[in-house]
């Protein structure tokens, strides 16, 4: 299996880097930590992303536009939502949810399950 390379796009600092620091603790490689849109578009543009776990609510934003750039690029997309992400657009529909507290467990069977 290829190595993830993996970003993950959550406005709640403290929660970016509890993910980070357990999926580092478990052998993913996090590429980078974005707090808002720009910066996840950002980090986007620096290549080498395989897979992005976005949270859906970001303020009074969210993240599907996001989500549609990245599979536009080919990149894996797994959303983050403590309210179960059904508002979610047809066109992202496929695209895995992991409820939020996150269970680590649950998150590593869902990058586990990607193609690739």
């Amino acid at each position: 299996m290829a190595e993830r390379r993996i970003m993950i796009l959550e406005d709640e600092a403290i929660i970016a880097w509890d993910i980070e620091a357990e999926l580092q603790a478990r052998g993913f490689h996090v590429v980078g930590l974005a707090g808002f849109i720009g910066e996840a578009l950002a980090l986007l543009d620096g290549g080498g992303i395989t897979v992005a776990l976005l949270d859906i609510n970001l303020g009074q934003d969210n993240s599907y536009g996001v989500a549609q750039t990245c599979r536009d690029r080919g990149i894996a997309v797994i959303f983050l939502s403590g309210d179960g992400g059904d508002d979610r657009p047809e066109d992202l529909q496929d695209c895995e949810v992991v409820s939020k507290p996150v269970s680590y467990e649950k998150l590593v069977e869902a990058l586990n399950r990607l193609p690739g």
